[in-house]
């Protein structure tokens, strides 16, 4: 499955879900393949971009150096011209100051982001270092002060629209909330480990906001 992206440039950037088959001998490229064709009509490569999930485990170890393989590969065969990776440290930001009696200032909080991404990029840094493809890695908060050539917005005003949706619309709020509570679930042990002034209704109003910017 992959969603396309009309941009200004002759490439097109396409997000693209991948399938791991670290034993299947009868792909081009051990270990990972991607789910759909990569090609585009009319377009003689395309740029790839993909968002890093901090605690994803298809985005360590092999499954990673699989993935970049494979990536290497496609630049090699010029069906791929360029690789972006978006650190997302300061997306995490929503959830640094659950169970603290007072909330962590912005600069603690900008100071904890850029630490999240810098020990990832630390972790992988031998492994990007091989890469052939042109490579550029751009931070959430980056991202997010981007102007857009998508929808002509900026991510603030955006966001003001899926807020909106998220009130108005009952099958979108539900999803968003299910989404939600399926995280806090999942994590709530880790994050409220040694916290004192730790309230599962917070964390699950957190959770809907990650959801809501991600």
């Amino acid at each position: 499955r992959y969603d396309q992206t009309n941009t200004d440039r002759c490439e097109s950037v396409i997000n693209i879900t991948l399938n791991f088959h670290n034993n299947n001998k009868e792909l081009f490229m051990p270990g990972a393949r991607f789910k759909d064709s990569i090609q585009i009509k009319g377009k003689e490569s395309a740029i790839l971009m993909t968002v890093i999930s901090l605690d994803s485990a298809l985005q360590k170890g092999v499954h990673w150096t699989d993935f970049l393989g494979l990536v290497d590969r496609c630049f090699i065969e010029k069906a791929l011209s360029k690789l972006i990776i978006i650190t997302t440290g300061y997306l995490q930001r929503h959830y640094f100051s659950l169970g603290l009696k007072n909330p962590l200032e912005e600069k603690e909080i900008e100071e904890k982001a850029i630490a999240l991404d810098k020990q990832w990029l630390e972790k992988q840094n031998a492994s990007l270092a091989k890469l052939t493809i042109p490579l550029e890695i751009v931070s959430w908060k980056d991202l997010l002060n981007r102007p857009t050539t998508i929808n002509q917005c900026s991510f603030e005003q955006f966001s003001q629209l899926i807020k909106s949706d998220y009130a108005k619309k009952r099958e979108f709020k539900h999803v968003v909330d299910k989404h939600a509570d399926g995280y806090v679930t999942r994590k709530i042990l880790h994050y409220c480990k040694g916290k004192e002034h730790f309230d599962r209704n917070r964390f699950h109003q957190v959770a809907i906001n990650y959801v809501l910017e991600e």
